[in-house]
């Protein structure tokens, strides 16, 4: 099962739902309700079954700090208001061997520039300083692509 915070318009969801097991269950949580309606209907209009899909609208800072324990194989954060905390929920949710995504994780050179000081770039350089030195929790991969991909493996 897939958790992904930051649905859009359901773009990523139709590429990972026909990756899932017939099991498996794409749970995907966005602050924006117009967002989910647009999600749900590219689903449905591609044929995925409304099982195989939980869309959940709200606060996403909350709902992380309740999914269930080491229950998820990938845990996906695009956007997160307490990125740090999201990061934490994740590593609780994953079960051992799962991985954590974080997309846009350099944001297009900003995090590698130390003369960008605002908040989401600081964010994001503490993130990967935490996951790096968490070794007994995290074997982290950071990929230079796009805006960057990081990708973690819970230990």
């Amino acid at each position: 099962s897939v958790v992904e915070v930051g649905t859009g318009a359901g773009v990523s969801g139709l590429w990972i739902l026909p990756s899932l097991s017939t099991k498996g269950l794409l749970t995907s949580i966005d602050d924006e309700v117009e967002n989910a309606k647009l999600a749900k209907q590219a689903f449905e209009e591609a044929g995925f079954s409304p099982s195989r899909f939980r869309l959940i609208t709200g606060n996403s800072r909350e709902i992380v700090g309740k999914l269930a324990d080491s229950l998820y194989d990938i845990f996906i954060l695009r956007h997160s208001e307490d990125l740090l905390e999201s990061v934490e929920n994740a590593h609780r949710s994953l079960r051992p061997g799962g991985i954590l995504i974080i997309d846009q994780a350099l944001l297009g050179g900003k995090v590698a520039d130390p003369t960008q000081r605002d908040p989401e770039s600081i964010s994001r350089r503490e993130v990967i300083k935490v996951i790096k030195e968490s070794s007994d929790e995290w074997l982290p991969m950071l990929l230079p692509v796009g805006d960057g991909v990081l990708a973690a493996t819970k230990l």
